[in-house]
Parts: structure tokens; C-alpha cells; sequence
């Protein structure tokens, strides 16, 4: 079986997280949905910074982590003017399990001149473990969306790493597929990458995109951090993306959290 064909097969998830932001002219930037189902909670979002148009929000999961054979589905409408901060409270862990991986599925919709900002943490793969990311993201011209998505390991022992797929599909004006990308580590693939880094490999990647913005200038002011990483734009201009791999979580983490707060900075500091 194709990694596709297990992402089609394995594509139906309960919808657990739905939130919705939009600025109001009297109150400024709120959420107008807020859905959540078990293992999710949120406390009440804040504005970053006593800006009212960029909203900080933080949700809670219970348990910190995803079983075998969940199969869960998100979805975050950013509307036009506002600006969301989406932050994970802590690292996911991926349990192992006899019910096949943990399909996780995330929409972002991005209308008019919206601004998405995702701080991530990493998702650990506990021993034999096995997930699937797909996200889809829907995207208007004016919008920027930046974002991080890494892992690592918990408790390996270079015998039993976990594995791991990812999707990601970007679309222009809320129906044209623009971007595909899918990526994939086996067992095999980690044990392979720990020979040639040492230590216990963990990846990861930043994603910029922003149709209208030039972001040469951007990814071109990235500070100097010590882990591998390689810049690549994506088809038709529409942003960058960073690959980056590194021997050890904390490291990893690290070099991703220093990237992404320098390009959070430019992107705040931008009109709105």
C-alpha cells in the first residue's frame, strides 16, 4: 500500500477542535466558534502584547498525548485583519499500540489580509510508536501564515524508533491545490539518519507562506543556530520552507524556537 492510498483509507476523524477568530470593530479580535471535544480544553484566549487585533490562543490536552488508532480532526478559521497566535501548551506524545497510528488532520483557513502564527512544540514518538499529520491549508493572497512541525523520540533505544508521515497541501483562494508535500521516516529511515548525525535524530520543518509578500528579505535575516538546515522556495513564490535535523530534541527545538520568533517579529511588525 502507497503512503496515499493509507492516508485515503485512514482519512475519516472526529472533529474535536473548531475555532473561529474575528475582529470586531468594538471589541476587537475574538473567537466567534469555539468547539472542543476531549482531549482538548481551552481557557479563555488574550490579546499578545494589548494588541486587539492579534489573539494568543493556548489549548490544553488531556493526558499530553494521542493513543494508537485515534483518529482526530482540527480546523482554525483566521478571518480578514486578524492575527492568531495558535500555542502548544507542551509536547504531544504518540503512544504505541495495536490499533494502527494516530491520524491526526488539521484544516487553517486564512481569509482576506489574516495572519496565522502556530508555536509549536514537538510531537515525541514513543517506542514503535506510528502517526500521520495531514494538514490542509487554505490561503488568500493578502495572508501569511508561519509555522513550525517537528519530532523526536521518547525513551529510544535505536531498536524500536517509531515511524512517521506527513501531508501537507496548500490552497490559492480557498480551491486551488498550489502545494503538495509528503514526507515519510520508517524505523529504518531514523536508525539510518543516527548513524550518519550521532545520537538519536529528530526533523523538522518552518513553513512561510505568504503569496504577495516578498520573503526573500526575510528568510534572508535567519539567525545562526547548530543544528543542519536547508531553505528551499516553494512552487510559484508563494514562501519558503526550512528543513531542519538535529541530533537531539532540546537542540532541535531550540534552533526552531530561535528561527521562528525572528520571523515572527518582521511578520508583527509589517502593516496590517
Amino acid at each position: 500500500m502507497s503512503f496515499l492510498d493509507e492516508i485515503i483509507e485512514t482519512s475519516s476523524s472526529e472533529l474535536i477542535f473548531d475555532l473561529e477568530a474575528k475582529v470586531d470593530l468594538n471589541t476587537g479580535l475574538q473567537l466567534v466558534r469555539h468547539k472542543l471535544k476531549y482531549p482538548w480544553s481551552l481557557g479563555r484566549p488574550f490579546h499578545e502584547h494589548g494588541n486587539k487585533k492579534m489573539l494568543r490562543i493556548i489549548p490544553q490536552m488531556a493526558g499530553a498525548g494521542f493513543l494508537s488508532g485515534d483518529k482526530f480532526a482540527h480546523r482554525l478559521l483566521v478571518n480578514d485583519k486578524a492575527i492568531a497566535i495558535l500555542e502548544s501548551a507542551g509536547a504531544s506524545l504518540i503512544l504505541p499500540g495495536t490499533k494502527g497510528p494516530a491520524l491526526l488532520d488539521w484544516e487553517f483557513h486564512l481569509k482576506g489580509n489574516a495572519r496565522l502564527m502556530l508555536d509549536a512544540e514537538p510531537f515525541l514518538l514513543i517506542n514503535n510508536s506510528e502517526l500521520i499529520n495531514k494538514t490542509k491549508i487554505f490561503i488568500d493572497e493578502k495572508s501569511i501564515f508561519l509555522a513550525s512541525d517537528f519530532l523526536g523520540h521518547c525513551f529510544p533505544n535505536k531498536v524500536n524508533y517509531g515511524s512517521w508521515k506527513s501531508e501537507i497541501k496548500v490552497y490559492a483562494n480557498d480551491k486551488e491545490l498550489v502545494l503538495i508535500d509528503s514526507q515519510k521516516a520508517s524505523h529504518q529511515s531514523f536508525a539510518r539518519a543516527g548513524k550518519i548525525i550521532g545520537g538519536y535524530p529528530s526533523v523538522g520543518s518552518i513553513w512561510l507562506i505568504a503569496p504577495e509578500l516578498d520573503c526573500l528579505p526575510i528568510v534572508k535575516r535567519l539567525p545562526n543556530v547548530d543544528c543542519q538546515l536547508a531553505l528551499a522556495e516553494l512552487k510559484d513564490g508563494i514562501g519558503y520552507v526550512i528543513r531542519l535535523i538535529a541530533n537531539d530534541i532540546g537542540l532541535l527545538r531550540d534552533s526552531i524556537k530561535k528561527i521562528c520568533d525572528a520571523m515572527k517579529k518582521e511578520i508583527q511588525d509589517l502593516d496590517h
